[in-house]
């Protein structure tokens, strides 16, 4: 049994040689590629033949890369900075012109002195003083003109300007007392000059910008005594209610605001609000 085997093993492997001798002879062979697998006739000098993607590799890498080279930032991270990191900006750059907490002291400061008992206040309450003291001596010497409905308020020259229900003489004559009292002059301009100097800074830095209070009302030097009588400034801030509360003042802060909120609102155009 073992001597057949042994016979009939010789006789597979004479079989396979006879076999592959006649494919040499007839030109054929197997070749494989990466991605394909065929049968083609070889040449008769048995050279092999390049398959198409072989050529198509050796093109592409003697082709000039359109690829950027490789850049190589170390070992650590390299993350963009977080966005409050970056400077942000809506069409055109603006610069800075004041911080956060430089903008709160702005506005307290502005509040502060419009509002409450700055130095507006405080000569404007000066000035009621000495108006008051000026409307006594009227009443003697000139008792139908003390009566009479007029009002004055400061000009773009710091004099008084008187405007009111007066004829041209009393007009002239009541205008030349009011500016030969020294201390009346210059506490209504000290109003005047608050006034102008505080609303510019509640608007901004540089007096340019937008506010929702008084600083929304267009009024300058040159138009301030269109806008402003001080007069009904003095006499409506003297009224005295049942919620009023003077301490060493002749004008009371709540009166005096109210007053010159509502003649801004009346006469006054707003150009910068929010």
């Amino acid at each position: 049994m073992q001597a057949k085997n042994l016979i009939g093993a010789l006789n597979f492997i004479v079989y396979v040689s006879i076999i592959f001798s006649n494919l040499t002879q007839k030109g054929l062979c197997m070749k494989v590629n990466s991605h394909v697998a065929a049968v083609e006739v070889a040449p008769p000098n048995n050279t092999l033949v390049s398959l198409k993607n072989t050529a198509r590799k050796e093109a592409h890498h003697k082709a000039p890369s359109t690829l950027e080279s490789d850049v190589y930032y170390g070992a650590g991270p390299n993350e963009a900075p977080s966005t409050y990191e970056r400077p942000f900006y809506i069409g055109e750059s603006i610069e800075q012109i004041e911080t956060i907490e430089q903008t709160m002291d702005r506005l307290f400061e502005a509040s502060s002195e419009l509002y409450l008992n700055g130095d507006m206040f405080n000569a404007a309450d000066a000035m009621a003083a000495e108006y008051a003291s000026f409307m006594s001596g009227l009443s003697k010497s000139h008792p139908q003109l003390a009566e009479k409905e007029w009002g004055f308020s400061v000009d773009a020259n710091s004099e008084i300007t008187v405007t009111g229900s007066l004829n041209e003489q009393e007009r002239k004559w009541l205008t030349e007392q009011l500016n030969d009292n020294e201390i009346l002059v210059n506490t209504a301009n000290a109003v005047k000059d608050n006034f102008l100097k505080y609303t510019a800074l509640e608007r901004g830095p540089n007096g340019e910008g937008s506010s929702k209070y008084w600083g929304k009302y267009d009024v300058t030097n040159e138009n301030f005594s269109d806008i402003i009588n001080m007069r009904l400034l003095i006499e409506q801030g003297q009224e005295i209610g049942p919620k009023t509360v003077q301490i060493g003042h002749t004008l009371t802060p709540f009166n005096f605001v109210q007053s010159m909120g509502e003649q801004l609102k009346n006469n006054a155009h707003v150009t910068y609000a929010v």
